[in-house]
């Protein structure tokens, strides 16, 4: 959606102007969830007894409560931060490089095909091993940048932007199936809404800090990459008192 749309749409503001962009791009939108609806089946329903056994879980407020949640909660929003600090500057990063900003747009790939990797990763692994590697995947981000900013290597640069997208998109991805090994499937619905709603601040802080450290530096990324750092360093923070609460079943 980001890579294919998202040109799409600047490619077309260039002709007819954002407005009539904006206006086409909505149009374009219900029609396509408008077919899309006709696709969806009614989920067949279960005997009362089995609906009664497999339905079992926290309802929202409840969950709210849970010291479990808001670590993982804060834990979603700092390492989104660290992946959110690049991706949207990935162009940027790319000609900072030497590197066509085309090739910046590869982030977007890998934000959607860790997606589908961490949901695989979680079915197999389990969340603790996939809250790590997530993790990890965010440290190796930070790490590839920070080096390719002393080195000026465009290789490392383009393994950290690629990392820092599969961040973000694992964390997207593991959100949905957290949620619902946690606390259950009965309330899963709102229990998922709410857990999303993490990247509204992610969303906020990782533009924005970016913003300022470029502005701090005259354009110089290396501080955003030491800031890329720090937010790992604290959602392993997190990671490792959830655990701690989690116990060794986690």
């Amino acid at each position: 959606g980001s890579l294919v749309i998202g040109t799409a749409m600047t490619e077309l503001a260039k002709l007819i102007g954002f407005f009539r962009t904006f206006a086409l791009t909505g149009a374009v939108l219900a029609a396509a969830l408008a077919a899309g609806s006709f696709l969806l089946r009614r989920e067949p329903q279960a005997a009362p007894e089995a609906k009664t056994a497999d339905l079992q879980g926290l309802r929202t407020g409840e969950m709210a409560k849970t010291p479990e949640f808001w670590l993982y909660f804060f834990w979603c929003i700092f390492i989104s931060c660290s992946g959110l600090l690049v991706i949207n500057s990935a162009a940027n990063i790319a000609v900072y490089f030497g590197i066509a900003a085309a090739l910046g747009l590869i982030v977007s790939l890998f934000n959607g095909f860790a997606r589908i990797g961490a949901g695989a990763f979680f079915d197999r692994f389990g969340g603790k091993r996939s809250m790590i590697l997530i993790n990890a995947t965010a440290f190796f981000a930070a790490i590839a940048l920070l080096l390719a900013a002393y080195t000026g290597s465009a290789v490392l640069m383009f393994l950290g932007v690629i990392a820092a997208g599969a961040t973000y998109g694992g964390v997207m991805s593991l959100n949905a199936s957290i949620i619902k090994s946690f606390f259950g499937p009965k309330h899963y619905g709102t229990n998922f809404s709410l857990v999303t709603l993490s990247g509204i601040p992610a969303s906020f802080v990782g533009p924005y800090v970016s913003g300022l450290l470029l502005d701090a530096s005259g354009g110089d990324y290396t501080s955003t990459f030491y800031a890329m750092l720090g937010f790992s360093i604290i959602g392993l923070a997190f990671f490792l008192m959830l655990r701690r609460r989690k116990g060794p079943s986690f």
